[in-house]
């Protein structure tokens, strides 16, 4: 399986107003970056191969995140146009994409997962058809996204909540702190 994260400015256009002299992307959830949990993740799931799609370029992000050796997975990066769909998006990187299964991560969301708990995901990811939930799309090798249905967030294999206003962002980096401290590898303070 490889992930596709899609990025773009207007999803992330409150964190700007807040955070001035924060790379979006960047922004810190428990001391720890957000596209940093997309890369656990993926690293826990198995998954080598990580694209980050975004409609503006940043230094910062890619000095950061590198070639990905610090997570044991493999990061390249595109520009994309902010008025790409996100199949413009799969036609422009349908070389990274074809004939693997590809879980897609769109929008500034916040994935709820368990690293505990990790495995049981995984196969659930497997013996899963392809679905689109909006923010998280999971493609089986060589399906299409027009083909695909349409599911509720909620039922989603990955439970995710967007981060839309800095309240949201306060509140769920509080709960992380206080009662979720368990299910994330988390930096220590």
């Amino acid at each position: 399986m490889k992930c596709l994260i899609i990025a773009r400015e207007a999803d992330y256009s409150w964190v700007n107003r807040y955070f001035p002299d924060i790379t979006t992307c960047l922004l810190k959830i428990a001391n720890k970056p957000i596209l940093e949990f997309f890369i656990d993740l993926c690293s826990l799931m198995k998954i080598d191969e990580i694209r980050l799609a975004a409609d503006f370029s940043s230094q910062d992000i890619e000095k950061f995140l590198a070639s990905g050796e610090r997570w044991g997975v493999k990061i390249t990066y595109n520009l994309v146009r902010d008025d790409d769909s996100v199949q413009k998006i799969l036609q422009k990187n349908s070389n990274f994409c074809k004939d693997n299964d590809l879980l897609i991560l769109n929008d500034f969301i916040f994935i709820n997962y368990d690293k505990n708990q990790i495995e049981e995901l995984t196969e659930r990811f497997n013996g899963s058809d392809s679905f689109n939930a909006g923010s998280i799309i999971f493609l089986k090798a060589n399906a299409t996204l027009s083909d695909i249905p349409v599911v509720t967030p909620d039922a989603c294999l990955l439970p995710y909540q967007k981060i839309n206003h800095i309240v949201e962002y306060y509140n769920l980096s509080m709960d992380l702190l206080q009662n979720r401290t368990q299910c994330y590898v988390l930096p220590g303070y």
